[in-house]
């Protein structure tokens, strides 16, 4: 676990630096006021009807910018220093995980509470639940499974993959939240996205060991 918090304390001091994080956080601002401006109902109205999707919208957008990183180590050779060190790639598929997934997910609350308290929306307990374990796990389980897709591309990076993932993760989000504009998150909307986010993290960490190390180092960047 030391080697593990280890690269995430690493690959966290590099994301502040990264110049994709500012990226990811001017699409995040250009989308919340494209979101306003389009809408002839208030604030409040518009906020309220998407604060179930605002988080997760927010981290992809964070998270996939970062993503990005793993085929610059690629490119850079420096995925292969990695690769010959006892590091395992369930460490390393981990730690880049937990690292994009902290960074993104820490960014997201902030936005998100800043939405919340400048839109006037209540803060319930549900609501509570649903920022701070649902939204993470869910994040997490996401760019976890496009970690382990890069990994089994060689890393490198193709962008339909970026696109695909989030459209069959926008249906299942779909699926368990069941939302209407008028609708509100509750407990069971939370412990369902819980629950299926877990169900995939089990699943990739058993996916993760059958990748071989030696298609990432001799696939061409």
């Amino acid at each position: 676990m030391s080697v593990i918090s280890a690269i995430v304390e690493k690959e966290l001091k590099e994301i502040i630096r990264d110049k994709n994080l500012v990226t990811g956080l001017l699409s995040v601002s250009m989308f919340l006021r494209m979101l306003v401006l389009t809408s002839s109902r208030s604030v409040t109205i518009v906020m309220s009807a998407f604060i179930p999707y605002l988080p997760l919208m927010t981290a992809f957008i964070l998270g996939f910018s970062l993503s990005g990183r793993f085929v610059k180590e690629k490119l850079q050779g420096v995925i292969e220093t990695v690769l010959c060190t006892p590091v395992s790639l369930r460490e390393l598929w981990l730690a880049k995980t937990m690292s994009i997934t902290c960074a993104s997910s820490l960014t997201t609350m902030v936005i998100t509470i800043l939405v919340i308290a400048l839109s006037g929306i209540q803060l319930t307990a549900p609501l509570v639940m649903y920022l701070l374990i649902a939204v993470p796990a869910f994040v997490f389980s996401a760019l976890g499974l496009l970690c382990l897709l890069y990994f089994y591309l060689g890393m490198r990076q193709i962008q339909a993959v970026n696109y695909v993932i989030f459209f069959l993760l926008f249906i299942a989000l779909s699926i368990i939240l069941r939302i209407k504009p008028s609708s509100k998150v509750t407990f069971e909307a939370g412990i369902a996205m819980l629950t299926f986010s877990v169900i995939l993290s089990l699943l990739l960490n058993y996916a993760v060991k059958h990748v071989d190390k030696e298609r990432i180092v001799t696939t061409i960047g």
